[in-house]
């Protein structure tokens, strides 16, 4: 079980978490060495992060799951490259999320290490993050959000850049995904618009499934299984 304050990420769109447990807990999939993580190979320089058009098995080694499950219900999230689905063309990531419990929390995320020298990149010339997202039809009963995030450092009481530290998110509602479409999902890289992160040092980037903390009126009693996609990851 990944521990972390999930009460807050269904009360706002973002979430500063502490420079402690938090950033501890979201950072399990640090990689080992400085890590070739460089634009995708398909795209245009510095414009598109990811289109997973053609890509092979070695490149969804960048990209990997994490969790919440706060009941220790056996939450066991998948991802892999799939080829059948994309925006245009064919290509996404799919996240596979067989939720059981409320409270539960799943991600796709690339992690691109924790300091400049693992390939965390610096996006303080950039403006937004943009991605299309896309729920397979038939899932995500009970789910409350999705959200598009960027987790980044920030500067600690003695002015040093903490890692993992700032976690921020663009919420899609799950009825809009509903209807088995894409859907554009955009984060604004202001203060005004919710965003909190520190961008001289980006962590991670992904998508994140959020179940209620507890059933809702009218709900299921038990949340199910989402299939959640996403491609055409770019930055202004």
């Amino acid at each position: 079980m990944r521990g972390s304050d999930w009460v807050g990420r269904l009360l706002a769109v973002t979430l500063t978490a502490g420079l402690g447990a938090f950033a501890a807990a979201c950072s399990g999939h640090q990689n080992s060495g400085p890590p070739a993580i460089a634009d995708d190979p398909d795209a245009a320089p510095g414009t598109v992060k990811f289109d997973f058009d053609n890509w092979g098995a070695g490149y969804s080694d960048r990209w990997s799951t994490n969790f919440i499950d706060p009941a220790d219900a056996g939450l066991a999230p998948s991802i892999a490259v799939t080829a059948t689905e994309g925006s245009s063309p064919q290509g996404a990531i799919e996240l596979t999320a067989p939720f059981s419990q409320y409270g539960q929390i799943a991600t796709a995320e690339c992690n691109f290490g924790p300091s400049a020298d693992f390939g965390a990149p610096n996006w303080t010339d950039k403006t937004a993050l943009h991605a299309r997202l896309k729920m397979q039809a038939g899932t995500g009963a009970g789910l409350a959000a999705v959200f598009l995030f960027v987790q980044t450092g920030a500067l600690d009481a003695n002015g040093t850049m903490q890692p993992y530290a700032t976690w921020s998110g663009a919420r899609i509602e799950p009825d809009t995904l509903a209807d088995g479409a894409w859907h554009d999902a955009e984060m604004i890289f202001k203060a005004d618009q919710g965003f909190k992160g520190d961008l001289s040092l980006v962590n991670k980037v992904g998508m994140e499934a959020v179940t209620p903390s507890q059933e809702l009126d009218g709900g299921p009693a038990a949340p199910g299984m989402t299939i959640l996609y996403i491609d055409s990851i770019n930055l202004n």
